[in-house]
């Protein structure tokens, strides 16, 4: 959360007031400078100011603006980089219309998922054998945050997603969308694909490995 602060009164006298909703503004704006100009064209970042709370009426200059969003990169380096940057642009901006700006990391940052390698292409042979190769597509990097990235810091993990989609029963729809529908008959699938690697990983740490007769009972429980 940022806090803008100035002096409030009354919205038809600013010339007596520090009025912090410019300030605010103009934080909004510098801040994405720091994926514009900041963050290498190579890489991935962005910064998104998703709340501003100011007054409550109309003719009431407040004395706090706050405003929440999220930050999101690719890369740690990248994410600290730019927290780094937000703490040390907020009051240089803010000082410019006689304000003060403080930033509050008020929740659980999360660090980017990034799959490791081996852990991916186990995963993937596992999952082609279990539903066939067409079935797995590799996608493009997302900005989705996810507790599941501090299991890999510990870890060698792939992160992968189960599709849903299904236009007969509704399921098309992105997260977030307040029409968004689960396909619950998909479900089985997941539950199938964690037992394959469970039952794969434990298998090459014995010897006398039989994997296409494995593969054929897999295949048979689902």
């Amino acid at each position: 959360m940022i806090t803008v602060s100035g002096r409030g009164g009354h919205a038809a006298m600013p010339h007596l007031n520090i009025d912090p909703v410019p300030a605010a503004a103009a934080v909004i704006q510098a801040m994405q400078t720091l994926v514009s100009r900041e963050t290498s064209p190579l890489g991935s970042a962005v910064i998104s100011i998703t709340h501003l709370q100011g007054s409550d009426a109309n003719n009431i200059t407040p004395d706090n603006v706050t405003l929440r969003g999220t930050l999101r990169a690719l890369s740690t380096s990248d994410m600290q980089q730019l927290q780094h940057r937000v703490e040390e642009m907020l009051p240089g901006v803010a000082a410019a219309y006689r304000c003060n700006a403080t930033v509050d990391w008020d929740v659980v940052t999360y660090t980017p998922t990034v799959n490791d390698p081996g852990a991916t292409e186990f995963a993937s042979n596992v999952i082609s054998g279990l539903l066939g190769s067409n079935n797995v597509l590799h996608t493009q990097p997302l900005m989705i945050a996810e507790d599941f990235a501090h299991y890999g810091q510990a870890a060698p993990t792939a992160f992968m997603f189960i599709g849903i989609r299904n236009e007969t029963f509704g399921s098309v729809h992105n997260l977030h969308s307040v029409d968004f529908l689960v396909d619950e008959g998909v479900l089985h699938i997941g539950a199938s694909i964690h037992a394959a690697l469970a039952f794969e990983h434990l298998a090459r740490q014995q010897d006398g490995y039989e994997g296409s007769e494995r593969d054929d009972a897999l295949k048979d429980e689902l």
